[in-house]
């Protein structure tokens, strides 16, 4: 009997030790690719602060911010839905965030009074010295100008026949910053911008490649070929 214990554990170490290298086994071999960060994201759990903010009568409308949350959580990305009203609760977690988690990805989305609510955020950030690696404005309304922390920045807005005003840069700002006009979309409007799919796909591609560069330390190194 104790010797079938110790056969058994000997395979369950074995098969544990072939899932963690398998990735590396698979580039040396050449049947696969090694995996790459995103697909890694995908897989695990990451960790940041990621945050949606619904504009006004957010039961009502911003319902996009549900299901692009919901789109986000489904490759691992943790993902928030809250009110615009509560942007202060969250500029609070992300303070109270950094000191337990170090530096990780903080990205920010928002739709109409949200969008709003998310420039505020960071800019109280900034004086916080906290980086945003990203932020997504749809249709804001008032937005005041883009601080200096935010290395990314992109904006849906409506130069004519719609609610939504471009962004524009504040003192210092050396990061990206995208206003994208879509005016004239058909079916497209301030109230439901916020759920148009392809942004929905262009934004998670965005966030998983942030979150998969910012866990590349934590990925097994590839062993090349010709390596000893």
């Amino acid at each position: 009997m104790r010797r079938l214990c110790m056969i058994l554990l000997a395979l369950a170490f074995a098969t544990a030790d072939f899932a963690a290298i398998g990735p590396v086994a698979m580039a040396v071999s050449g049947k696969a690719s090694f995996t790459a960060p995103i697909e890694l994201a995908q897989r695990r759990k990451a960790r940041g602060d990621v945050y949606l903010l619904r504009g006004g009568m957010g039961s009502v409308f911003s319902r996009g911010m549900d299901e692009l949350a919901g789109d986000l959580k489904k490759q691992g990305i943790p993902a928030k839905v809250v009110s615009h009203r509560q942007w202060r609760t969250v500029l609070s977690e992300i303070e109270d965030n950094r000191p337990k988690r170090g530096r990780r990805p903080v990205i920010l989305i928002g739709h109409s009074l949200g969008a709003n609510r998310a420039i505020d955020i960071a800019r109280q950030l900034n004086e916080k010295k906290i980086r945003v690696d990203y932020v997504v404005s749809f249709a804001a309304t008032a937005p005041r100008p883009v601080p200096r922390n935010i290395r990314r920045a992109t904006n849906f807005y409506f130069e004519k026949g719609g609610w939504g005003k471009p962004l524009v840069k504040g003192r210092g700002f050396r990061g990206r910053l995208s206003n994208v006009d879509y005016s004239g979309k058909r079916g497209i409007d301030h109230f439901n911008i916020d759920e148009d799919q392809s942004l929905h796909r262009q934004i998670v591609n965005r966030v998983l490649r942030i979150f998969g560069r910012s866990r590349r330390a934590e990925l097994p190194r590839a062993v090349s070929p010709s390596a000893g």
